[in-house]
């Protein structure tokens, strides 16, 4: 009887085991396609969005717009087709996110909030 009980606790152990890992298999997932390289845009408020890929990682990016200048300061993971972030400090937050519908084309949103008031706009960027 254990011999038959420690059989079918090894095989539910096993199908968790399965089940669980394959509930997570596109959490982490890299990009979708090979965004490598510099990538240039313009915002919606006439400024201009720089930003280079290296590997799943966003490793540089910047906005500079009429009212407001964003960089994020810690490199970004690239999950699937996008990527996001935010910084800043208590009266000054800004947050970026990103999307990627093609491999050379990507469009995305901005916005920073200052003690004094907010900015947001959208963006286009391609990989030259």
């Amino acid at each position: 009887m254990n011999a038959i009980l420690n059989k079918l606790a090894a095989t539910c152990l096993l199908i968790t085991s399965v089940a669980v890992f394959t509930g997570c298999e596109g959490e982490d997932k890299g990009p979708d396609q090979d965004y490598n390289g510099n990538w240039r845009g313009r915002t919606s408020h006439g400024g201009s969005v720089t930003f280079t890929v290296s590997g799943d990682m966003v490793t540089a990016f910047q906005i500079n717009d009429s009212k407001a200048q964003i960089w994020l300061q810690q490199p970004q993971d690239i999950k699937g087709n996008s990527f996001s972030g935010e910084g800043g400090e208590l009266f000054d937050k800004t947050s970026v996110s990103c999307t990627f519908d093609s491999a050379t084309h990507c469009t995305g949103t901005y916005s920073i909030r200052k003690l004094m008031g907010s900015w947001e706009g959208t963006f286009e960027a391609s990989r030259k």
